[in-house]
């Protein structure tokens, strides 16, 4: 994105009440180069999947907002903290996050075991091209 674009969208978001910034960005440029008001709390590797490129995701909280506190949510579907709406498809992945990063994580890693679990291994095109051919891996 062109700078302009993103000094706007640093203002945007200082302005707001999101809580988290979920980008590729690390904190040199976000913070120091566009000023966004953020703490950094994770840097992850993100891996594509078709090409199999690694990239560095980043998640950064808001500094400038009070923290989610649970007895000032309310217990719907449809106003789930703060009077932020939520559609009802997406409530359940939006109590999840406002659990924490903790269980968010034990969350993602307990579905993707019981859908992938751990023994299956990846196959390349060399593994698979052997096994065509009946050569031993």
């Amino acid at each position: 994105m062109p700078p302009v674009l993103f000094h706007q969208m640093s203002e945007m978001f200082n302005n707001s009440q999101a809580e988290y910034l979920i980008c590729y960005h690390g904190p040199k440029t976000m913070i120091d180069d566009y000023e966004f008001n953020v703490e950094l709390l994770v840097q992850t590797p993100t891996y594509m999947t078709a090409s199999t490129e690694c990239h560095e995701g980043y998640i950064y909280r808001h500094t400038g907002i009070k923290p989610f506190k649970p007895s000032n949510a309310r217990n719907n579907n449809n106003n789930l903290t703060f009077g932020t709406p939520c559609d009802p498809r997406f409530s359940d992945a939006w109590k999840i996050c406002r659990a924490g990063l903790n269980n968010l994580h034990e969350y993602v890693s307990d579905k993707l075991q019981k859908e992938w679990g751990v023994s299956k291994k990846r196959v390349t095109r060399s593994v698979a091209r052997a096994r065509s051919n009946g050569e031993a891996e």
